[in-house]
C-alpha cells in the first residue's frame, strides 16, 4: 500500500503531536487502552479489561497480558503511567496536557501548583492501571482518544530524548513500527511482529510519499505509483466525479 502525507511529519512522539500528518502515521505506531472499532465506535485496546466505579469517578484498566513493544518489552501499567505524567510534566512542554485535567491533580501538576504524586494515575501493578477523575464523565473513552493518551516506552525515552527523530530509534506498542525514514521523501512503515493482534493487519507494509503538489500526486496516483489519494486539482474533480477511484 502506498499513499501520500503531503509532507514531512512534525513529530512521531505522540507527547508533540499536533498535526494531521503526524496523526496519521503516529495512529499506526502506538496502541492506548482504547481504540476505535471497524465500525468507528471506541473499544477496548490495551485494555482487556474496564471497570468504572458506582460513582463514575474511577477507571480501572486491567492491560491484556500479551502486550509487547516492538523492542520485545512487556507493555505494563506502569508505561501509561509514566507516558501520562511526562505530558502533564511542565518541563515537558506537551503539546495537549490540558487533555488529561479531567483526572485529579492533573490541572495543579502541570500547572505547578501541585506535585506529581497528588496526580491521581497510578499503577497497582504491571496490568493494573487506576485513575480517579475529578468529575463523573460519560464521555471519558472519547477522551482518551487524544494522543496526548498513547503510551511511550520509558527506557527508550529517557536514554536519548532524540528517540523518535530517527526509524531505528521508535519503539512501538501498535500494529505497526517504523521500517525506514528517509525525511521529506518517503515513511514507511511495517507490520509489528509483537503487535497482540498482529494476525489480523492484512497490509504487511504502508509507504509514505510526502508529495504535497495536487497535479503532481494525481498523475502518481492514475499511473499506480500512489493507491490512495485524499483530495484532486479542482480542474479534474468533474472528470473522476463518475469514476469508481471518485
Amino acid at each position: 500500500m502506498t499513499a501520500n502525507l503531503r509532507g514531512e511529519p512534525y513529530t512521531l512522539d505522540p507527547a508533540f503531536a499536533s498535526d494531521t500528518t503526524s496523526y496519521w502515521v503516529i495512529d499506526h505506531l502506538y496502541e492506548g487502552l482504547y481504540r476505535y472499532g471497524q465500525n468507528g465506535d471506541i473499544v477496548e485496546g490495551a485494555a482487556e479489561k474496564v471497570e468504572v466505579s458506582p460513582d463514575g469517578k474511577t477507571y480501572t484498566f486491567t492491560l491484556r497480558p500479551e502486550m509487547k513493544w516492538s523492542n520485545g518489552d512487556p507493555v505494563t501499567a506502569h508505561d501509561y503511567e509514566y507516558s501520562w505524567k511526562r505530558v502533564l510534566n511542565p518541563q515537558t512542554a506537551a503539546y495537549e496536557p490540558s487533555a488529561l485535567y479531567y483526572i485529579q491533580g492533573a490541572e495543579a501538576y502541570n500547572s505547578g501548583k501541585g506535585s506529581v504524586d497528588d496526580v491521581q494515575i497510578k499503577a497497582k501493578d504491571d496490568r493494573t492501571l487506576v485513575v480517579r477523575l475529578k468529575d463523573p464523565i460519560t464521555y471519558f473513552p472519547k477522551i482518551m482518544m487524544s494522543r496526548a493518551y498513547l503510551p511511550v516506552n520509558k527506557k527508550v525515552v529517557e536514554a536519548d530524548k532524540n528517540w523518535a527523530a530517527e526509524a531505528k530509534g521508535i519503539v512501538t506498542n501498535g500494529p505497526y513500527t517504523v521500517e525506514s525514514w528517509d525525511h521529506n521523501s518517503q515513511l514507511t512503515i511495517a507490520k509489528s511482529q509483537s503487535y497482540w493482534e498482529k494476525d489480523k493487519v492484512t497490509m504487511e507494509t504502508v509507504h509514505f510519499k510526502m508529495v504535497n503538489e495536487a497535479t503532481t500526486y494525481y498523475q502518481m496516483f492514475k499511473t499506480g505509483e500512489l493507491d490512495l489519494i485524499d483530495s484532486l486539482p479542482i480542474d479534474v474533480i468533474e472528470q473522476e466525479k463518475g469514476k469508481e477511484e471518485y
